[in-house]
């Protein structure tokens, strides 16, 4: 091959391996464990996030001397009149980007069942960082105190329930795991309907 067809080949390499162009840096995201869907008396709907907060996790809460204590995760909420909206405020209401890529559960108050679950569904689905494998837990009161309420030894309580949520299901089996995923098909099913678990603060 000639010079020239060699120049014109790195080129044409150069072009096609343009990078990491759409790249985030982790220090742009907030990575969350479990989301909670609420609606409240006011008729508003309010998404709850449980934010993982690296530093914590990485250095121990309270450990070492001199260190400060710090939670291993964050709740917060975004009040809104749509479900749609409230989700579109949420990355307006922190300096870094919602990431839910990495959420194990969904816990959904119980007005917000009521209300239906089918824009719940639809983000799931739609959105490409969403994961459709995802538990869902029905709550009677408000899906963000369960966010709220620790599990120990666990740092973060939505992957402790995620683990619950599995163990319960190899052991005792009282009640099959549902995922979004589960969700839509046995809705989409002849029979149009499906059982949801149902967690409770004690």
């Amino acid at each position: 091959m000639s010079q020239l067809g060699r120049f014109i080949l790195v080129l044409i390499v150069l072009f096609i391996l343009a990078g990491c162009w759409n790249r985030v840096e982790l220090n742009e995201l907030w990575v969350t464990a479990a989301t909670g869907v609420d609606m409240m008396d006011d008729g508003q709907w309010m998404v709850s996030y449980q934010i993982i907060v690296p530093s914590a996790l990485a250095s121990g809460t309270g450990g070492g001397s001199g260190a400060t204590s710090q939670p291993a995760s964050h709740v917060f909420s975004v009040k809104s009149k749509t479900y749609n909206q409230a989700l579109s405020y949420s990355n307006l209401e922190t300096s870094r980007r919602i990431y839910v890529a990495h959420n194990r559960v969904v816990y959904i108050g119980k007005r917000a069942a009521e209300k239906g679950m089918d824009r719940l569904i639809d983000f799931y689905l739609r959105n490409t960082e969403a994961r459709e494998m995802v538990y869902m837990i029905v709550t009677d009161g408000l899906a963000s105190d369960l966010l709220k309420k620790l599990s120990p030894p666990e740092k973060l309580q939505g992957a402790a329930m995620a683990d619950l949520v599995d163990k319960e299901s190899d052991i005792l089996s009282l009640f099959p795991k549902v995922r979004v995923y589960d969700f839509v098909l046995s809705m989409n099913s002849d029979s149009k309907s499906i059982g949801v678990p149902v967690a409770e603060l004690t």
